[in-house]
C-alpha cells in the first residue's frame, strides 16, 4: 500500500493512500472469517497503528470503513 500524501485543515489532518480494489473492512461486517484471516487483519491494524504512533500521529477514527486489508501482507510491503 502506498502513502500518497497528506493535507490538513485547522482541526483535521487527511491522509491519502493508494486505492485498493478489495475495499475496506466494512464489507466483511456480519460475515464469518477464518481465524487466520482475523489474525492477519488484526496484525496489520496493530502494525499500522504502531507506525503511526512512532511518527507522533494518533488515529481518532477507528472503524472498519477506514481500514483496508491486504490479504497475506505485512508492513514490509508498505511504502
Amino acid at each position: 500500500m502506498e502513502f500518497l500524501g497528506w493535507f490538513e485543515e485547522p482541526e483535521t489532518l487527511y491522509i491519502a493512500m493508494e486505492y485498493l480494489e478489495e475495499g475496506d473492512l466494512s464489507k466483511h461486517i456480519g460475515t464469518s472469517l477464518a481465524q487466520e484471516t482475523v489474525r492477519n487483519i488484526s496484525k496489520q491494524i496493530l502494525e499500522g497503528l504502531q507506525v503511526m504512533h512512532q511518527q507522533g500521529i494518533a488515529h481518532r477514527d477507528l472503524k472498519p470503513a477506514v481500514w483496508s486489508w491486504l490479504p497475506n501482507t505485512s508492513l514490509d510491503n508498505i511504502t
